[in-house]
């Protein structure tokens, strides 16, 4: 066994929860012997660290699921998604990314069929309060941009910002956890879904957007210009749309702009 097959059989039987009793004894035989622990305890003693590393870095990450469900539940939950989804960084704070998504393979989440979304949302909550800082664009920027060069204006987002569309209004749930309210169980709102932006300037923030906000933030994720946003709607849509950037812009959701090629 070269180095390169020993580490990935290490990490094999670190993230294995069936814990391969052959894997184990063929790795003891890489592992120094001393007294005690013996080698096969110590490769367990191993797992166990790393697991509950892991795990430890979901709950951190995702303070509002896990109070919002009995402990054993999230313990579980977390444990399954340690060992499916090893790190990938040495960034703490990288690692949780696709929990909302385990979540959702759950068969006991159809009781609260929201808990996924909330996930969703509180990992944009701390990916925006980790994020680099940036400075904000600010309308005076844009002044000087002849009108008929307008619509080639292709934005920037700040690097905190993200957006999370939902049928259920996890932000409700999630601002009452965070003001250590009594958390509200939700039913999925009728009409329109909830359409959520989360970002950072001073301070963090969570906030809605109308169809228009949401339209023009969506548009500029896909680093679309204002006339390639606007050419698929009729005129009276697109002028709305259009006329959403002040606002974005007043948010402080937005950071660079550049002017695209013309055809």
């Amino acid at each position: 066994m070269n180095l390169r097959e020993l580490q990935l059989s290490v990490a094999e039987a670190l993230l294995d929860s069936r814990q391969k009793l052959g894997l184990d004894h063929a790795l003891c035989a890489f592992v120094e012997s001393t007294d005690r622990p013996a080698p096969h305890e110590r490769l367990r003693l191993c797992r166990r660290a790393v697991i509950a590393t892991l795990t430890d870095a979901l709950e951190r990450v995702y303070p509002a699921c896990r109070a919002l469900v009995e402990a054993e539940y999230f313990s579980s939950a977390a444990r399954r998604y340690a060992f499916g989804t090893p790190a990938v960084s040495a960034e703490r704070n990288d690692y949780g990314d696709r929990f909302a998504d385990h979540l959702e393979m759950l068969p006991s989440i159809e009781s609260m069929p929201y808990l996924p979304d909330l996930a969703r949302l509180e990992w944009l909550w701390h990916r925006a309060a980790n994020a680099a800082e940036d400075d904000p664009l600010t309308l005076d920027e844009l002044l000087h941009i002849d009108f008929e060069r307008r619509g080639r204006l292709r934005f920037s987002f700040r690097s905190s910002v993200g957006l999370l569309l939902s049928p259920y209004s996890v932000d409700t749930i999630f601002a009452a956890f965070l003001a250590q309210r009594p958390v509200p169980r939700l039913a999925a709102t009728e009409g329109e879904p909830v359409r959520m932006v989360v970002w950072r300037n001073d301070a963090l923030h969570i906030d809605r957007l109308n169809a228009d906000e949401w339209r023009l933030m969506q548009g500029i994720g896909r680093h679309r210009t204002m006339a390639q946003i606007s050419e698929p709607l009729d005129p009276d849509t697109a002028v709305d749309t259009l006329a959403s950037l002040p606002r974005l812009i007043a948010r402080e959701l937005l950071v660079d702009f550049e002017m695209a090629e013309s055809n």
